[in-house]
């Protein structure tokens, strides 16, 4: 738990480092009030009981001196005065405190939620690939939010309670060592014997937790995705159950780790309530005067009554963090994740003029297997190339690596006989677009889909009038009420096969890439909307340079050139 909270720090920013330095002393300006505060509490309750017994005091005779007191009820006064002022100025500090813990716990969760947010979408595309996407909505969405909760408001708390705890245990050893080492002895064992007995139900809690969350995210997303089979097969139910017992199992856990959490507060109350009571029965058969035991006693319930709340919050914090431990070792692996490979674009930078080319080239993901086996192609500035071949092939992942998605095992990725270098594969990035197989339109307007992550939250109007014109959507969109301020639809439900298809081909040329990708343009289209659709690319050609990637063999007669990838190797066929 230490290395979770280091590696948590040192990956913050300045300006958050500094605020937690700030809280750190707050929490000691608190300790220091309430240390007043709870110091001022025998003088009050001796001044209530028997204020002879009061002016004994070396220092309340200063006191006495020096404002020149002559009767009881101005002493009664100015004891009074002075403890509820530091009882005020005390609730004061710690208002603020709370004030302050709350700030730093929400300014830290937004700094934590932002830097994953940028991070993960900046991770290696191979890794990417290989996670869940429920295990990504799970971290986006959920665990940097719950992190505040769970993680970043407890800690504060342990440590702001810990702190004033201290300062109140040594005063209470200063005034009385005898009362202040039982304290200690009993609350400590008693909380210790809790932690022992309950932290193994506690870490499974927190795995089960972690799991079912995750697992929960994945069966919806897996029912939204087949919600036409759910439909039409009736099975709902299987769902259903599926969810229930993966639901029920997940509250069961949070039940277990919420009581852990609590239980000791009521226990441990009634045996100190218990223990006081004892005390006095003890002190009274002792034949003790009761007026010069009354503010030693009071000391000691009010100390109680400060301590065991502060106790139970470090037990309380204690046990939210480990119970959900598990849950945010991913996440700070996430929040660590080195995005400095990303460099800046270089508009310049990688340029076809002539072409770009593949020179004996070897890829494998970690499982060893060869996709691609000494594969060499030259693809020509504006031209179209086809590269066909069976489903798993390998022709997505020859396109990934032309993206500059995947880096090269061995060989060599060349512009115009320049060999592109990993720390400047952003540069070549943006000079490529991508139209995939699976289309996303965001659940926006015609115009939101073309210009999608336009930095300036606006868009080209020029560029945008041209991108559609080029991409044949001009007549449709004229059609159109609202124009290109149409809504799609979530996914593009409003639009055919075909107007998704030139729309993705509008967003590319929005783009102003050099060089076109197209993943599979025809797959999901009739005979009648392919032709128009491979039309349609035909006349990029003179604009672009464009990559064809497919299974059907019939788009080769729109292509310049040829290859087709057979048991990773490619050979050239056109």
């Amino acid at each position: 738990m230490f290395d979770f909270c280091k590696r948590l720090v040192s990956n913050l920013g300045k300006k958050i480092k500094i605020e937690i330095v700030s809280i750190l002393f707050l929490m000691l300006l608190a300790s220091i009030f309430e240390i007043l505060s709870l110091g001022l509490v025998m003088p009050f309750l001796a001044a209530i009981s028997n204020i002879e017994t009061l002016k004994k005091n070396y220092y309340i005779l200063e006191i006495i001196n020096h404002f020149e007191i002559s009767s009881n009820s101005q002493l009664l006064l100015l004891v009074c005065s002075a403890f509820a002022a530091a009882s005020l100025i005390s609730g004061a500090v710690r208002l603020y405190l709370l004030w302050m813990n709350n700030r730093l716990a929400f300014n830290l969760g937004n700094e934590i939620s932002e830097k994953i947010f940028i991070n993960i979408f900046r991770r290696d595309y191979i890794e990417f690939k290989s996670t869940n996407s429920s295990e990504l909505v799970d971290i986006m969405a959920i665990k940097t939010n719950s992190i505040i909760y769970q993680v970043i408001l407890p800690g504060l708390t342990l440590i702001s309670s810990v702190i004033i705890l201290l300062f109140i245990s040594i005063f209470i050893f200063y005034v009385s060592y005898e009362i202040g080492l039982f304290a200690v002895i009993m609350f400590g064992t008693l909380y210790y014997l809790i932690i022992i007995l309950t932290r193994k139900r506690q870490k499974m809690s927190g795995l089960v937790i972690e799991c079912n969350t995750k697992n929960s995210i994945q069966i919806i997303q897996e029912c939204l995705g087949s919600i036409r089979d759910i439909i039409l097969d009736n099975n709902v139910f299987f769902y259903y159950h599926k969810y229930k017992k993966n639901d029920n199992d997940l509250r069961n856990a949070q039940i277990t780790n919420s009581f852990i959490g609590s239980f000791p507060r009521f226990t441990i109350e009634s045996i100190a309530l218990s223990v006081i009571a004892l005390f006095t029965y003890s002190i009274s058969i002792d034949g003790k005067n009761g007026n010069e035991l009354l503010p030693v006693l009071g000391l000691f319930a009010l100390a109680s009554q400060r301590l065991l709340p502060l106790a139970q919050q470090i037990y309380h914090s204690y046990s939210m963090i480990r119970g959900e431990y598990s849950s945010y070792v991913k996440l700070i692996n996430y929040f660590e994740c080195d995005s400095s490979i990303y460099s800046d674009i270089i508009e310049d930078k990688y340029l076809l003029k002539e072409r770009m080319e593949l020179k004996n080239s070897y890829f494998t993901y970690s499982n060893n297997h060869l996709i691609l086996n000494n594969v060499s192609i030259k693809i020509n500035k504006n031209s179209i190339v086809g590269i066909v071949g069976k489903s798993g092939a390998g022709k997505s992942t020859l396109m990934d690596v032309l993206l500059g998605l995947l880096p090269l095992n061995a060989g060599e990725f060349l512009i115009d006989g320049v060999k592109i270098e990993q720390k400047y594969i952003t540069s070549w990035r943006s000079k490529v677009a991508h139209v995939p197989q699976n289309i996303y339109l965001i659940d926006g307007t015609i115009v939101d889909n073309i210009a999608l992550g336009s930095a300036t939250g606006g868009y080209d109007s020029d560029l945008l009038m041209e991108a559609i014109s080029k991409a044949q959507l001009s007549d449709y969109i004229e059609s159109l009420t609202d124009g290109i301020n149409t809504h799609v639809g979530e996914g593009g439900c409003k639009l055919s096969g075909g107007q998704r298809q030139r729309i993705a081909i509008a967003r590319a040329l929005y783009k102003k890439s050099d060089i076109l990708f197209f993943d599979e343009p025809t797959s999901a289209l009739d005979a009648a909307t392919q032709s128009d659709i491979m039309d349609s690319i035909s006349t990029l050609k003179k604009y672009k340079t464009i990559i064809i990637i497919s299974h059907n063999s019939e788009i080769l007669k729109y292509c310049d050139e040829a290859y087709e990838i057979y048991e990773s190797k490619l050979k050239k066929i056109l």
